[in-house]
């Protein structure tokens, strides 16, 4: 993108660290200054990025440990969680509650993407792991001109849910496209899309 182009506030997708990954990966998802969201776990690797933390979300007890700690790039808002309450719900909601419409989420773990889809009616939700980034597809219809060579990966959202594809074959628990063209992923239900960046 240019820099004649304008994003509004809210527009653009926010940058909520659940887990610190490598700052390569976070890299690319801070040229337009994002909302900047951090779980208390990840606050110290990602002060050593040297970037403007928004919101950081701390335990009960921890806030006041955590305001310490980002003293010097105040204005920072500390939420803190309530008891039994995941940084992920908490940091999904506050997003949600002040109007973004999408999110960008480190994380390490697979266990983020269930409790991730119950945002997608409100959320525009994307996964980023070290080698992959997930996109939630909450339609159920999926769509896009790939280079020949490409491998998906592709996360169900229940069990039995079915797909049909066009333009991809399965090969070893990958989708692939052989010659470049329009794929198509269906289903009836939410799936994700996993795309190596």
């Amino acid at each position: 993108m240019s820099s004649h182009h304008f994003v509004k506030e809210g527009q653009e997708p926010a940058l909520f660290v659940l887990d610190a990954l490598p700052f390569a990966v976070a890299a690319s998802l801070l040229e337009w200054a994002p909302l900047v969201l951090v779980a208390e776990s990840a606050l110290e690797q990602v002060q050593e990025w040297g970037i403007k933390i928004d919101i950081a979300l701390a335990t009960p007890g921890q806030a006041h440990h955590a305001a310490q700690m980002l003293s010097e790039q105040a204005p920072v808002t500390i939420t803190e969680l309530l008891t039994g309450e995941s940084f992920l719900t908490k940091g999904l909601s506050v997003l949600a509650d002040r109007g973004q419409t999408a999110v960008n989420i480190l994380s390490t773990t697979d266990d983020v993407f269930e409790e991730a889809a119950k945002f997608s009616p409100r959320l525009q939700v994307c996964i980023l792991q070290e080698h992959l980034k997930w996109s939630a597809i909450p339609s159920g219809q999926f769509e896009k001109w790939y280079p020949g060579g490409v491998h998906l990966h592709l996360r169900k959202s229940a069990p039995s849910q079915v797909f049909d594809l066009q333009g991809l074959e399965t090969e070893n628990e990958l989708l692939v496209n052989h010659r470049p063209g329009l794929v198509s992923i269906r289903s009836r239900q939410l799936f994700w899309v996993g795309e190596e960046p």
